[in-house]
């Protein structure tokens, strides 16, 4: 699916990553979260992206803030998929009010 180069390299033990590849997800990757008590809290989320990127959690619970708003850009892409969300609807929720107001804006003035 994508491949998200980290600002800030990870290490824990003697193991360092400096990427996370995430897979295509499946809904295999989404049962992760029956395990989860708040299936909306980070700790769901660092499941997901450990079920994603077959990285254990040990692990990428040792990424940068910066990093991890990074992932769940991605998660937000995942989670949108499962609720049939469409690319153009997921990239919309995902950009910044103002830019969403100006692609709605420059679309309505090309009709």
């Amino acid at each position: 699916m994508k491949t998200l180069t980290l600002k800030s390299p990870v290490t824990k033990g003697e193991r360092t990553i400096r990427e996370l590849n995430f897979q295509e997800p499946k809904v295999k990757h989404i049962l992760c979260l029956d395990a989860c008590a708040d299936k909306e809290s980070y700790g769901a989320d660092l499941a997901l992206t450990a079920a994603l990127t077959g990285e254990p959690e040990s692990l990428l619970q040792e990424m940068e803030p910066e990093d991890w708003h990074r992932v769940q850009g991605v998660l937000a892409e995942v989670y949108g998929r499962f609720m049939g969300l469409s690319s153009e609807d997921i990239k919309e929720a995902l950009s910044p009010p103002e830019e969403a107001e100006a692609d709605r804006g420059s679309a309505s003035s090309r009709s």
